[in-house]
């Protein structure tokens, strides 16, 4: 017990593996998992990681937009991967859900479409990863927006904000839209098909 209190603090990340040898080279003839299971009691939990600040941002000024993939069991049809759209206002947290066959260009353009008639209007900016539809690459670690998405935004006066790659953190909102769509919509519903899981 002393032994291991003393590596511990000496090396605090140090394994119950690692510890258990050094416990071997003194003597001890005892197995690996009560080791492992007493370094468990005595390791100190490390404190939980704060959570991030998010920007704040005013009425209409900012939105987050993704696609989540589901495969859907239907009932009255093949099972099939279904594409959930989302597009949050970050100010009010309002949101819009819409479901396609594909995640392409075309049904992203619908699903804004859909989103500003249901808003009323578009949020002068608007998150994206980097989905080919929206960010061709990156250069110089600048994004390299698609020509037909930036056409598209332009005639519906918004201006698209690609996030950094591999940081779900940029857009919490719509990541935690379809944390909601997921327990709130899916869970203990059947669908017969695709046009019955869109008007439910």
């Amino acid at each position: 017990h002393a032994r291991i209190l003393e590596l511990l603090e000496g090396y605090p990340d140090i394994t119950a593996q690692r510890i258990f040898e050094e416990l071997e080279a003194v003597g001890y003839d005892g197995g690996y998992t009560a080791v492992k299971d007493h370094v468990r009691r005595l390791r100190p939990r490390s404190a939980p990681e704060p959570s991030k600040e998010t920007p704040k941002y005013g009425p209409g000024t900012m939105a987050e937009s993704d696609w989540s993939p589901y495969s859907i069991k239907f009932t009255h049809a093949p099972r099939a991967l279904v594409q959930a759209f989302s597009y949050v206002l970050t100010y009010s947290t309002r949101k819009h859900f819409a479901l396609y066959e594909r995640s392409d260009l075309h049904a992203l353009m619908d699903g804004h479409v859909a989103a500003f008639e249901r808003f009323g209007g578009a949020a002068h900016e608007c998150k994206y990863d980097n989905q080919k539809a929206v960010v061709l690459g990156r250069e110089g670690g600048q994004p390299i927006y698609n020509p037909r998405f930036l056409a598209f935004s332009t005639h519906y006066d918004f201006r698209p904000v690609a996030c950094r790659p591999r940081r779900p953190n940029d857009k919490p909102r719509v990541e935690r839209a379809f944390w909601e769509f997921e327990r709130s919509f899916l869970n203990g519903r059947e669908f017969r098909d695709l046009d019955d899981m869109r008007v439910q």
